[in-house]
C-alpha cells in the first residue's frame, strides 16, 4: 500500500513529531510511505517555547513534503493535490490539537471516498481550556473514516463525540529511534557530573503549565532532595 502520514515531522521539534517519523518508518518496512509535513506549524506568537525545530535532528530517508501552513489555505490545496497525484490509499492524519481543524476539514473533504483517511489521536481536546474546542473537533475529523486512540479515556470521549466512527484503541508505543548505547547507571552519572549517591527525577519533553513540573520541583524541596 502507499501511505501518506499527515502531520509534523522534522525537522520540528516533539512527541508527535518523533512519533510520526517513527511510524512512519516502521509503516515503510512493508509499505511505500511519505511523510506530509508542515511549511510552518504554529504562528510564532502562539508558540511558547525558543524555537518549534529540533537542533542537530538527523535527517530521514522517507521522502519529506513540507508544504501545509496552518494559516495559508491555498497550502492545503496543494496538499491535496500533492496526495491524489502520489496515488495514497490511505492518509494517516495525526491530530493534537483543534487549531488545525480547518486545515484538515478542507484537506480530508477533498481527498474523496477513494482514500481511507485516518486519524492518529494524540490529545481529542488540548489540555488548555477554551472556547469552541469541541465544535473545533467535530469540524477536524468529522469527514475521517476511522479513528485511533491511545488511552482508554480518549476511546470513550471519541465515541461520544463520532458514535457512529470506525475506531481502534493502541497504547502508546515506545520510543526507541534515539541514537546511542545503554550504559551502566554510574557510568551515566559520571558522564553527567553527578554523585553516585545523590538523588535524580529524570523528566523528558517540553515543559507546559499543564505538565506539573513545578508541582514536581517543590516537592523535591519538601523532600530535601538536589534540585
Amino acid at each position: 500500500m502507499k501511505i501518506a502520514c499527515l502531520g509534523p515531522a522534522v525537522p520540528y521539534r516533539g512527541g508527535i513529531a518523533q512519533f510520526n517519523r517513527r511510524l512512519a518508518t516502521q509503516l515503510a518496512l512493508a509499505n511505500e510511505c511519505f511523510l506530509v509535513n508542515f511549511s510552518r506549524l504554529y504562528p510564532q506568537i502562539l508558540f511558547p517555547g525558543k524555537t518549534q525545530f529540533a537542533e542537530n535532528d538527523r535527517p530521514t530517508d522517507i521522502p519529506n513534503h513540507r508544504v501545509i501552513d496552518s494559516l495559508h489555505p491555498l497550502t492545503w490545496l496543494k496538499t491535496v493535490d500533492i496526495i491524489l497525484k502520489s496515488q495514497a490509499d490511505i492518509v494517516l492524519f495525526h491530530w493534537w490539537h483543534p487549531f488545525f481543524a480547518p486545515a484538515y476539514r478542507v484537506i480530508s473533504g477533498r481527498l474523496g471516498n477513494s482514500i481511507k483517511k485516518i486519524a492518529v489521536c494524540h490529545n481529542l481536546l488540548p489540555h488548555e481550556a477554551g472556547p469552541g474546542l469541541r465544535r473545533a473537533v467535530k469540524l477536524g475529523l468529522g469527514r475521517m473514516d476511522g479513528l485511533i486512540l491511545h488511552s482508554r479515556d480518549e476511546h470513550t470521549s471519541a465515541l461520544h463525540y463520532f458514535p457512529k466512527a470506525q475506531s481502534a484503541l493502541a497504547f502508546h508505543p515506545l520510543y526507541d529511534q534515539f541514537p546511542g548505547e545503554d550504559i551502566p547507571k554510574s557510568q551515566a552519572r559520571q558522564r553527567l557530573g553527578l554523585d553516585e549517591d545523590s538523588k535524580i527525577i529524570l523528566y523528558f519533553g517540553l515543559i507546559r503549565p499543564y505538565k506539573g513540573v513545578d508541582v514536581l520541583i517543590e516537592a523535591l524541596l519538601k523532600l530535601k532532595m538536589d534540585v
